[in-house]
């Protein structure tokens, strides 16, 4: 049950993070290739890098765990070989920060790239509202 109740909503959290961070990247670079790159590489980095931090840490103890968990490959590892019971807290508590941080991430991504969508594909008219515009003065009722 617990296996479920994990790669469940960890497949469908990480594959959107994923997805929505393929898409702002796409938005952001030049080339398709430059971005597949980019993309792979920010990808790579959000599984390793939490894992690099908690081996550097010369410590051991919960704090240093949490960090490890921050990344997507160890929850899906530790709920596969069903060694998240052994974790300090609980299954829940793990799942609970992972889950949280990559929704919170989720909901960014997808709002950034909503937003900057109409700007990057050139179907939002760019308009000067500073003070000094013609279209200010109009909207205004001065012009």
């Amino acid at each position: 049950e617990a296996h479920v109740l994990t790669n469940i909503p960890a497949a469908v959290i990480y594959l959107n993070v994923f997805g929505w961070l393929g898409v702002l990247v796409s938005m952001w670079m030049q080339t398709q290739s430059r971005s597949i790159i980019v993309a792979e590489g920010l990808l790579a980095a959000q599984c390793v890098v939490p894992l690099l931090l908690a081996s550097i840490q010369s410590q051991t103890g919960p704090a240093i765990l949490f960090v490890g968990l921050l990344s997507p490959a160890t929850i899906i590892v530790l709920s596969e070989r069903w060694l998240l019971h052994s974790l300090p807290g609980g299954p829940w508590l793990p799942l609970a920060e992972n889950f949280a941080l990559y929704g919170g991430l989720w909901w960014l991504l997808r709002r950034n790239a909503l937003h900057r969508a109409g700007r990057s594909f050139g179907r939002v008219e760019q308009v000067d509202l500073s003070p000094a515009s013609a279209r200010y003065q109009e909207l205004a009722g001065h012009g």
